[in-house]
């Protein structure tokens, strides 16, 4: 079990502006965090950033914090993209482990798979 070193929120309104809030999505995602790699599932995609639930049969060592940055892979109907993005919240309580990530470096491309997904109108 994953023990965060940061408050717990339990309000998902306080995580983002409703005025920002995107349809659910369901997209695999790859992060790599000291040297060991980690398979995750983005549940909500927003313009600043999304909602991702690491997959539970593959515990991460070492604590999570707010802050931490996170290189992803995230494989989107329309091909994969990379990003990194930052740790904004932590929910330790639940199974599996959920984290709130804000972009930090996203593709300007309107091209790239990621960015397609975030400008889409539906």
């Amino acid at each position: 079990m994953i023990t965060a070193k940061n408050e717990f929120i339990d309000d998902t309104a306080q995580h983002r502006d409703k005025a920002e809030y995107r349809m659910a999505e369901d997209f695999p995602v790859e992060f790599a965090r000291d040297g060991d790699a980690y398979r995750a599932q983005l549940t909500d995609l927003s313009f600043k950033g999304a909602h991702l639930r690491i997959d539970s049969h593959e515990p991460v060592r070492g604590d999570l914090f707010i802050g931490e940055e996170l290189h992803l892979s995230i494989f989107t109907p329309y091909g994969s993209s990379n990003c990194t993005a930052k740790i904004m919240w932590i929910e330790p309580e639940l199974t599996p482990l959920s984290i709130g990530v804000e972009f930090t470096a996203l593709s300007a491309d309107p091209k790239d798979p990621l960015r397609c997904c975030i400008d889409s109108p539906f």
